[in-house]
């Protein structure tokens, strides 16, 4: 027999008209409907879930795994075998690419302009950045920036004591024949020199030293007192009283002496022959010394002389001497510089200090370094806030 494509059985060419393929059985759902069940078809498949086994027998533990690796040809290496992978990508797109990539259109200023969002709150401030460095004078007695030694002295050499300054300049005599030399009406004053070029200025502290910014040197700005002018009389050999010391000023007016030679720039800061501190030739207004013993009028008075500082003035008045040379404009001081190296510089002096930092990362790689994940253009997508609520509507 052979079935036909009627589904019948056929024996030779006769059709026996018998199908020879049953009906379609019950499914499991009817046949648990026809068992005497009743319910849905999830009911049905609820009941066909048993109560949980006990745990199974741990199996062992598997080999361990090769770590990929990057080969010192660049790629990744899984044991010995080199996998062909280039372990380190090509750079990627910039952001403006990666905002063109992601169907925007427009300049690279609309880029920038899309970034910006409505101002969101404070956030909290940074750490204070590390104090740039401020000079300070080294126990050698040099500039010094950080821990660099800049060979530059910070403080000028004591010149030469007016005596000797009078003896260089030709004369000759004894301390005496000096002091004897500058008794005399006052010359009218000379012309004021220009002004030199501002250096650095210190100041000076609460506490009576040299600050250099809030920088304290430790150097006291004023000195010990002088000694007076008797004092100065005593030492150069003479004897006697104040009143002998006053009668040995009053005579009459000498020539003028010869003006002095202009005495070589000192290092900034010095002391100028006003007794003041000059930067350059700026007045500081800062007395170097210590105060002034008594005045020549104070000693006067305590000689046993009575009467105004006219009266002791009018004591001393000789003829007047002519007008002194103006001297020469001072040097203007070293202000440091950022030299072609990029290091700062004092004069010629490379103090080997960078003046500007390197590049920082950008923004992208800064929000990674946050602890961010994600692609260019996830970042982009965390710069935009969301979408504040509709206006009113218009009249």
């Amino acid at each position: 027999p052979e079935i036909g494509t009627n589904n019948n059985w056929i024996i030779g060419g006769v059709d026996t008209g018998i199908v020879a393929g049953g009906q379609n059985g019950a499914s499991a759902y009817e046949e648990w409907l026809a068992a005497g069940n009743t319910g849905s078809e999830q009911d049905f498949l609820d009941s066909l879930i048993g109560a949980s086994g006990s745990d199974g027998v741990d199996g062992d533990d598997g080999t361990d795994g090769l770590t990929p690796e990057i080969g010192a040809n660049g790629n990744w290496f899984i044991g010995t075998t080199d996998t062909g992978v280039v372990a380190e990508g090509q750079n990627g797109d910039s952001a403006y690419d990666e905002w063109l990539a992601a169907g925007n259109t427009g300049s690279v200023q609309n880029f920038l302009d899309s970034l910006v969002g409505a101002s969101g709150s404070d956030g909290v401030d940074g750490d204070d950045g590390t104090d740039g460095l401020t000079p300070e004078i080294g126990a050698n007695g040099n500039w010094f920036i950080g821990t660099t030694d800049t060979g530059v002295a910070a403080e000028g050499q004591n010149g030469d004591s007016a005596y000797d300054e009078w003896l260089t300049a030709g004369n000759t005599g004894s301390a005496q024949d000096f002091l004897d030399s500058l008794v005399g009406a006052s010359g009218s004053d000379g012309v004021d020199g220009d002004d030199g070029t501002d250096g650095l200025t210190p100041e000076i502290g609460a506490n009576g030293n040299w600050f250099i910014g809030t920088s304290d040197t430790g150097v006291a700005a004023e000195g010990q007192n002088g000694d007076s002018a008797y004092d100065e009389w005593l030492a150069a050999g003479n004897t006697g009283s104040v009143q002998d010391f006053l009668d040995s000023l009053v005579g009459a007016s000498g020539s003028d002496g010869v003006d002095g030679d202009d005495g070589t720039d000192g290092l900034t800061p010095e002391i100028g022959a006003n007794g003041n501190w000059f930067i350059g030739t700026t007045d500081t207004g800062v007395v170097a010394e210590g105060q002034n013993g008594d005045s020549a009028y104070e000693e006067w008075l305590v000689a046993g002389n009575t009467g105004s500082a006219q009266d002791f003035l009018d004591s001393l008045i000789g003829a007047s001497g002519s007008d002194g040379v103006d001297g020469d404009d001072g040097t203007d001081g070293l202000t440091p510089e950022i030299g072609a190296n990029g290091n700062w510089f004092i004069g010629t002096t490379d103090t080997g200090v960078v003046a500007e930092g390197q590049n920082g990362d950008s923004a992208y790689e800064e929000w990674l370094v946050a602890g961010n994940t994600g692609s260019a253009q996830d970042f982009l997508d965390s710069l935009i806030g969301a979408s504040g609520s509709d206006g009113v509507d218009g009249d």
